[in-house]
């Protein structure tokens, strides 16, 4: 399961380096669903609402800088992994979303 998530960090990581995360209306944060056959596998981290609300980041973009790309795929790993439908099987299934 380590390589797997680690897998799945790297996944994150690039997500986050490389997606539009600059939403049109900053209070909705990054969002990203993922439908698995067992379940629903799924992360919503609003930046200014949650672990760095007191950061006080005008967009996503500021956050990024400040904060580090690796710092908030960290974030969403952890997100990722406190779900209830999180297995190794859906964590694959995840990775292939997130790289698709």
């Amino acid at each position: 399961m380590k390589k797997t998530e680690k897998q799945l960090y790297n996944a994150l990581l690039e997500w986050v380096e490389t997606a539009d995360s600059t939403p049109s209306d900053p209070d909705q944060g990054i969002v990203i669903t993922y439908q698995a056959d067992d379940g629903t596998l799924s992360f919503w981290k609003d930046f200014y609402e949650s672990d760095f609300q007191s950061l006080d980041f005008e967009d996503l973009s500021e956050a990024e800088e400040a904060l580090g790309y690796d710092k908030i795929a960290g974030v969403l790993l952890d997100q990722v992994k406190s779900s209830p439908h999180y297995t190794e099987d859906s964590a694959k299934n995840f990775i292939e979303y997130l790289e698709g």
